[in-house]
């Protein structure tokens, strides 16, 4: 029960038949690294939880404009209605494939410094301050596994064999100019902040050891 609580984020997502559920199921998993994060009390965890909701944010808008485009043509989000589509929407598939490696936390991709900096914070918590237990973050760990588990289990089901469309009688086109110019800049967001990390982590770093810093000088002056 207690591994269930931990992981209904990544658990639910590989019942889920419905791509936009999958989707925001995915993003309640990302919120509970930010919250490990956090709750390490440790200049990684705070860093990698900030780090983690401004890489979420442009994922997550991404990832939810991908099903919406998906669903304006067919009015349809169930996964298993679709199959090969990357065989006539190359650039959408493309931009899908940007999307889901960066929410598994590809190196190179947005998704990556701050689930790597959470779990640094999390794995030195119990040295620093002993609130959050090894065995905390090494469960949590596994959800990096279900994470990717349910996202390939799509791109494999969705975009990958013989091309077949259910429940539709239009003939399926790729992203329109429109679309495009929504899709680049968060794709872009993605890739610029999982090659220059640094763009955010020289703002967010000094935050967080001041922070932390201030944190622990108030939990020791206010002992008796």
């Amino acid at each position: 029960m207690e591994y269930f609580e931990q992981h209904r984020g990544n658990i639910l997502p590989q019942a889920s038949k419905d791509l936009k559920r999958l989707i925001a199921y995915s993003s309640v998993s990302h919120m509970g690294f930010v919250l490990l994060g956090i709750a390490s009390a440790t200049v990684e965890g705070i860093t990698g939880a900030i780090y983690q909701m401004v890489s979420h944010g442009i994922i997550s808008a991404m990832l939810f404009l991908l099903a919406g485009v998906l669903y304006d043509r067919t009015q349809d989000r169930l996964i298993e209605n679709y199959s090969g589509l990357a065989s006539k929407m190359k650039v959408y598939t493309g931009f899908v494939l940007i999307a889901f490696f960066a929410s598994m936390g590809l190196p190179g991709l947005a998704g990556f410094m701050g689930e790597v900096m959470i779990f640094f914070g999390a794995f030195r918590s119990h040295e620093i301050n002993g609130l959050v237990p090894v065995w905390m973050a090494i469960t949590a760990t596994l959800g990096l596994l279900l994470g990717a588990g349910y996202y390939l289990w799509t791109i494999q089901r969705m975009f990958y064999g013989k091309y077949s469309v259910k429940n539709s009688l239009i003939a399926l086109t790729d992203i329109d100019r429109r679309e495009y110019a929504m899709l680049l800049p968060l794709a872009l967001a993605a890739i610029l902040f999982g090659v220059l990390p640094q763009l955010l982590l020289n703002y967010i770093n000094p935050f967080a050891t001041d922070f932390i810093g201030t944190w622990f000088s108030f939990e020791n002056f206010s002992k008796p």
